[in-house]
Formats: structure tokens, sequence, C-alpha cells
């Protein structure tokens, strides 16, 4: 309602802002990487599950709601990006530009470590009960290591398809299993495949004057988040097209 497109949008304007003027300033002493600093303080805030749910209702002819979403999430990410775009300035403004360092990538298993240890951050990020954490981790590591496997057969931006599709092939045959909501361990582990971060660089990369890399980008996003929905429904008609125990299609059960 009108809280979500007040206030709310106006604290994520306002984080972004602090988060790069806080990250340009410590950068002006200490030559570092600011723009993933500021990416890793306004990740949580990004709306990239937004737009999975909104591509999904597109996808599925829920026309209304997915264009809803789909506004809401781009209007978060442009006051994201002018809060940064603010929140840059402001710092060069008052300490002059900061001190750019270019950064080598992270070996593999810093990457696997960081993925375990945010487990407990996603358990108390969706609420779920300490017993579901084993699972949550089950489901996080299937979609990542599977988006990771999907990239080298199928290249960065299609690689997603084959991490959706693993994820959403566990979480609905934990839920006939169990029967419990496949929400559960399908939204933890959605999270660290929806492609938030790539659209805010893009809309960094607008605000900053560099509108082809913002379209390549933009793109970019579009076609990992297409590549979630597909796999998610592959899955779905995959798992939950077949009949449960004891009940055949026929069986008005």
């Amino acid at each position: 309602g009108a809280s979500r497109w007040g206030m709310a949008g106006l604290v994520e304007a306002f984080s972004a802002a602090l988060a790069a003027l806080v990250a340009s300033l410590v950068a002006s002493r200490v030559a570092y990487a600011p723009d993933i600093a500021v990416l890793s303080a306004l990740i949580v805030l990004v709306p990239g599950f937004t737009i999975h749910r909104a591509l999904t209702d597109l996808s599925t002819g829920h026309l209304l709601s997915g264009s809803s979403r789909m506004a809401q999430a781009a209007a978060v990410l442009l006051l994201m990006g002018f809060g940064v775009a603010l929140g840059g300035r402001a710092a060069t403004a008052l300490v002059g530009a900061p001190q750019l360092l270019e950064v080598a990538g992270l070996p593999g298993w810093v990457r696997t470590a960081a993925l375990l240890a945010m487990t407990p951050a996603l358990v108390v990020l969706f609420r779920a009960p300490a017993r579901s954490s084993l699972w949550i981790a089950a489901a996080v590591s299937i979609a990542w290591f599977g988006s990771m496997a999907g990239a080298d057969l199928l290249g960065s931006d299609l690689g997603p398809f084959v991490g959706a599709f693993a994820l959403g092939v566990f979480s609905l045959t934990w839920e006939r299993v169990l029967d419990r909501p496949a929400a559960l361990p399908l939204a933890p582990g959605l999270l660290v495949l929806v492609p938030g971060a790539i659209g805010f660089r893009g809309v960094a990369a607008l605000l900053g004057g560099d509108p082809m890399r913002a379209v390549e980008t933009g793109f970019s996003a579009l076609l990992v988040a297409t590549s979630l929905v597909a796999g998610l429904l592959v899955a779905n008609v995959l798992v939950r097209g077949a009949p449960r125990s004891g009940v055949t299609p026929a069986d008005p059960a």
C-alpha cells in the first residue's frame, strides 16, 4: 500500500545513499573496491525475489499481479540507484574521488564457506523453524551448485535454469514426502539465484552515465530471471504432474 511505495522506498533510497557515502569516504583513505562494499551492504534490500515472483506471475497468466510486482521492483531499484549515486557524489564533493582497487576473484572454497555460513541468516530472515535449518542448507547448496554446473554447460545467463530446476524438484519432492509447504526450502534457495544484484548494477550503470552497460546488464538480469522461472515451471510439471502414491490421475481424490 502507501507505506510500501512511500516510507519504505525512502528508507531504501536513504540506506543506499548512506552505504555509498560511507564506502566512498573509506575508499578515500584506503584503496579497495567501494562498489562491492555497497552491493554487499544493500543486497538484502535488492528486490530480486520480487522480480522472480513478477516473472512467475506473468508467465502463468497473472498479468495484473505480475505487472504490479515488476513495477514495484523497478521503482525500488531506481530509488536505490539514485541513493547510491547521491551518496557517491556527496563523498566526492567532500573528500574527492575515491581510490579504486581492482579486486581479484576469490577461490572456490571461500564461496562455499560463505554459502554455509549464510544458512543461519536465511533461517532468521525467513522466520523458519530451527529444525528446518538442515533442509534450508541443503536447498541453498543444491541451488548454488546446480547453478554453477549449469553455468559450465549453458553459460552464466542460462545456468540458473539448472539450479532452479534442481531446487524445484528438491522442494516439491520434500513437500510431497513430508507434507509440508515447499516454500520453506524453496524461498531461501531462490534467494541465492535471483538476479537482484545484476539489476541493481544495471541501474547504477545507467545513473552513472553508462547506458550501454546498463542495457547489457539489464538484459542479463532479465534472462537470468526468465531462466529461473522456466526451471521452476519444468520442475513443477515433472513433480506435481506425477500422481501421489496410491492415487491415480483419474481418482477424484
